[in-house]
């Protein structure tokens, strides 16, 4: 995926004075394009690297001490995977670099104990921390979520760094305040929806989706908990029905993407449930040796265009994260449809 932090004028602009010029009119002074351009940006914040997260002094000792658990080619996603025997490669810890110590999830806090932030582990492998209601602290939104393990296969539904990430950047401003003016938003594979709920809670109409049963059924649980008279919605939608997403393509002006395991169906409906104008606010992973991850950039580089992008270093300097996670932001825009 190439990241360059490029601006892309909207699609529609550019078309607009191709098709003047190709019939002879008059073309649209450069000058007029460029405030069109700016204009409909405008009612967005500054851009990511305006933003800034808003701590208080515990969370950046936390964010500066799990910092010190990873370097090299032991990241935090190599040293702190789900349900595996240990708690990551060996090579990972040393002394006081424990699994325990280091495999935090940053500024998430058991209800029954407000400042054990070090005791919750973003998973539970055997013997490992039990699953409790959790309270989020996305600067001055702090919504509380219930976390499970599903009750078929081993997999779990929890608060993951790119979904926390993205909460985070839209609470601080990467999405502004509806002010009358509310979005429709929808977030695609949103687990346990802490970016709907930080959608919602600034006044949007947030639709949040997944298809799993059981996960949409928690969903709707931490809607109640979270987002209590906003106007958000829990709907299953499955992005491998091409007849669901042409029924709701163009519906949304804003879409949250946080899912790094996308197949190429998947992506390619994710394109065609934009609109030209579909705002795209996605959390990757940049980490380069997986698979999945490899794959879900590719897709995503054949699909969108990048608009703007804060890398992971960008995230690590801002303290949004400790370092170790190597996930970074980017806005997307979908690639034009050929006829």
């Amino acid at each position: 995926l190439k990241l360059n932090a490029t601006l892309h004028p909207p699609s529609s602009t550019m078309t607009g004075l191709a098709t003047a010029s190709s019939h002879g009119i008059k073309q649209v002074p450069m000058v007029i394009s460029l405030v069109l351009a700016w204009l409909a940006r405008s009612s967005f914040a500054g851009g990511l690297a305006a933003l800034r997260p808003s701590y208080d002094s515990a969370e950046v000792h936390l964010v500066k001490r799990v910092s010190q658990c990873f370097s090299g080619i032991y990241t935090y996603h190599r040293c702190c995977p789900c349900f595996e025997e240990g708690g990551g490669e060996r090579g990972c810890w040393a002394d006081e670099v424990t699994y325990e110590a280091c495999c935090v999830f940053p500024f998430g806090v058991l209800q029954r104990e407000p400042r054990a932030i070090a005791s919750y582990l973003p998973c539970q492998i055997d013997g490992g921390v039990s699953f409790d209601v959790v309270r989020f602290h996305l600067a001055d939104f702090r919504p509380t979520v219930r976390q499970s393990r599903l009750g078929t296969g081993s997999s779990a539904v929890v608060a993951w760094a790119e979904g926390f990430l993205l909460a985070k950047l839209l609470s601080a401003g990467w999405l502004p305040p509806a002010r009358g003016k509310p979005l429709k938003v929808i977030e695609v594979a949103a687990n346990l929806g802490l970016p709907s709920f930080a959608a919602a809670n600034l006044g949007h109409e947030v639709a949040a989706t997944d298809f799993d049963p059981e996960v949409l059924e928690l969903l709707e649980q931490n809607a109640h908990m979270a987002a209590p008279g906003t106007a958000l919605r829990v709907e299953s939608l499955d992005l491998q029905d091409p007849s669901v997403v042409t029924r709701l393509a163009g519906t949304y002006d804003v879409m949250l993407l946080s899912t790094q395991k996308l197949g190429p169906a998947m992506a390619r409906n994710l394109w065609m449930l934009c609109g030209n104008r579909t705002r795209v606010l996605a959390v990757v992973r940049l980490e380069s040796t997986n698979k999945f991850v490899r794959r879900t950039r590719r897709l995503l580089s054949h699909f969108f265009d990048v608009v703007e992008m804060l890398d992971d270093a960008g995230v690590e300097r801002g303290l949004w994260l400790p370092l170790g996670f190597r996930i970074g932001a980017m806005e997307l825009r979908p690639k034009l449809r050929k006829n």
